[in-house]
């Protein structure tokens, strides 16, 4: 993602139809520090800024069975307490990244269909 004059590296807000807008800088939002710099200045991330998932499915490795339990049972409750929207994005494009029986486990809990298996959560 590119972030140009007057925009803000937010993601879009699922819920309220993305609500409230950040402010242009105009109305006393923020205003990117413009400074004199040589060379040749990017504004990029590394490959490595993409993986999301990798550190979230150590972490869950690293459990015992009854932390990793413990852990199942805590995201079954607080999606639970969720929209059905949020409960689906988070199963679909978060849990589903990390790990398969957590994302199975959890769906099951909180009443979402159980999505497509994911590559990356092997």
């Amino acid at each position: 993602m590119f972030i140009h004059k007057g925009q803000t590296a937010h993601h879009i807000n699922h819920m309220n139809d993305n609500q409230p807008e950040p402010l242009n800088p105009e109305e006393g939002g923020y205003e990117h520090y413009h400074e004199k710099v040589e060379g040749r200045k990017i504004q990029a991330r590394s490959d490595s800024f993409k993986d999301h998932f990798s550190q979230a499915k150590l972490f869950l490795n690293s459990l015992s069975k009854d932390e990793k339990q413990h852990l199942y049972d805590a995201f079954s409750f607080e999606l639970g307490k969720c929209d059905m929207e949020i409960r689906e994005l988070a199963i679909n494009n978060l849990l589903n990244n990390i790990d398969r029986d957590l994302t199975e486990y959890v769906a099951d809990h909180v009443g979402v269909p159980v999505p497509p298996e994911n590559n990356e959560s092997t």
